[in-house]
């Protein structure tokens, strides 16, 4: 079968932006040292160690309770730079290398697992190339599942895709190239408000609408799947969308606006009830 030229170039631009999108983050993600997000300490140990130990990376204090062994590296990353000071470098990380450490200061119910499971596929006996993987794999999805969203409608999503890269740097492109929980609730709220003002835009249009709604699902699975409060900011940018783009007097009732107002309520049952 042969494939047009216009699909083919569609095909490729797509394709080229997915992957300046990753490069943008990746850059962080190699230029950072283990630890440069804020709580990474909490965050590695949680994901080395789980709940209930992950041997041979991180095994149960049997001398502590409540408390896990494992590389300072990934426990307590920054030791070096807060005993040394500022004025040096993460080349002194060199000096914990290979060493072990007891701690307690790991997730124990305050976040969900979700995220912390996936990324300790990762893990490994070197934690610096582990983490890399780690932040390169956010980095791949956020860059995969936003050009996704803003390709679903790009003539107007555009515009929203050009604001949010503004805004987006430094502080957000610095999250979502990282280990920090907030680099899935961050990709998530960003499709989801995409892909929900896509549905909402193009409700007349099925095949538009339907893989735009698929796509916000996704991104409240992944936005609750990493932060409890998740669903609160998903709310408050839900709540947003409705108000902005419906009116009492633009609003028609006829099949489509059920079906809205129906995928509404499961949407906002589905922020407060994980998947």
């Amino acid at each position: 079968m042969k494939l047009s030229g216009e699909f083919v170039r569609f095909v490729a631009v797509r394709a080229l932006m997915a992957l300046l999108l990753f490069l943008t983050f990746a850059a962080w993600s190699f230029a950072s040292a283990v630890g440069g997000s804020p709580d990474e300490d909490y965050v590695l140990t949680s994901i080395w160690c789980g709940t209930e130990g992950n041997p041979p990376h991180c095994r149960k204090d049997p001398n502590r309770p409540n408390a896990m062994i494992l590389p300072i590296m990934a426990a307590e990353p920054s030791l070096c730079l807060r005993q040394l000071g500022q004025d040096y470098s993460a080349a002194c990380q060199q000096e914990i290398y290979g060493q072990e450490i007891s701690t307690d200061l790991f997730n124990q119910g305050l976040y969900p697992n979700t995220y912390l499971d996936t990324l300790r596929v990762f893990v490994g006996s070197d934690v610096e190339a582990s983490v890399v993987k780690m932040r390169i794999f956010n980095s791949f999805l956020a860059a995969v599942l936003i050009t996704v969203a803003v390709s679903l409608d790009w003539r107007r999503s555009a515009d929203s895709f050009i604001a949010w890269l503004v805004v987006a740097a430094p502080v957000t492109i610095y999250f979502i190239a990282s280990v920090n929980a907030s680099s899935w609730t961050l990709i998530g709220t960003t499709c989801f408000t995409i892909a929900t003002l896509t549905a909402l835009k193009n409700r007349s249009t099925v095949k538009i609408w339907l893989p735009a709604t698929f796509l916000a699902l996704v991104s409240i699975w992944l936005t609750n799947a990493s932060r409890s409060e998740g669903k609160q900011t998903l709310a408050i940018i839900f709540v947003a969308i409705i108000a902005f783009e419906f009116k009492p007097t633009t609003i028609v009732f006829n099949v489509q606006t059920v079906v809205t107002a129906l995928s509404s309520v499961v949407a906002l049952a589905l922020l407060y009830f994980r998947l």
